[in-house]
């Protein structure tokens, strides 16, 4: 038998090519899991990229209403114009509610009419707003239209107030108590404006249907006019 001894093994993690082998595997590894592992997770460990709103806000110019005046107008002494002379007028559109036509009651005497040699004046004595929307009063001494009253006021009376039309040649005059605090317009007008005036009678015409004949020597007429 021979006595040489036996060689030595070589040890595996000693050998630089397996040691590179190894090195370049787990790194093969590595980059397939970091490639497979999003597809692997549910939707809900993904982080989703938030987008924040853009909110736009815009600002209203505000709008200046005008307030009427509740003062009384006074009757002064002007020369008799040639056309009718615009004395005041209330330009703001009260808040009033409308009521339900359906509870006026259908005929009921909704304004007044109060005249004398000098002036005319019509009362809202409803208890709502009412439009004069199509009236014209006329006789074989004039014709006045409601519209010349101007229009933000003939389409919308207050309840309890007045428009009223003077003879511009007069001097001051007194409006009836019921209208003194309540004036809404004032027209001072001439001879062919004055309708009530030098004449038994006067009519009332709505959309072109005379609805009321009044007597001038009462000074004072009832009439229903329907809701527009």
């Amino acid at each position: 038998m021979s006595n040489q001894p036996a060689p030595q093994s070589t040890s595996v993690l000693k050998n630089p090519q397996i040691i590179l082998a190894l090195i370049s595997g787990v790194v093969t590894i590595v980059a397939a899991l970091i490639g497979v592992l999003p597809h692997l997770l549910p939707a809900s460990a993904t982080p989703t990229p938030t987008m924040t709103p853009i909110v736009v806000t815009a600002t209203a110019l505000p709008t200046s209403i005008p307030v009427a005046t509740n003062a009384p107008l006074a009757d002064t002494q002007i020369p008799e114009p040639a056309q009718p002379t615009l004395i005041s007028l209330a330009v703001t559109t009260p808040i009033t509610a409308v009521p339900n036509t359906s509870s006026i009651p259908s005929g009921a005497p909704n304004v007044k009419l109060l005249f004398d040699k000098a002036s005319f004046n019509l009362l809202n004595q409803s208890d709502y707003t009412i439009s004069l929307a199509g009236v014209t009063f006329r006789s074989t001494s004039g014709t006045w239209d409601a519209r010349k009253w101007g229009p933000s006021i003939y389409i919308n009376l207050p309840a309890a107030n007045c428009l009223r039309l003077r003879d511009s040649s007069s001097n001051l005059h007194t409006p009836p108590a019921v209208c003194a605090n309540h004036i809404y317009g004032l027209i001072e007008v001439g001879p062919t404006a004055m309708f009530w005036a030098n004449t038994d009678h006067f009519d009332v015409v709505h959309n072109d249907q005379t609805i009321a004949t009044c007597e001038t020597s009462s000074g004072e007429c009832d009439v229903y006019i329907g809701l527009e």
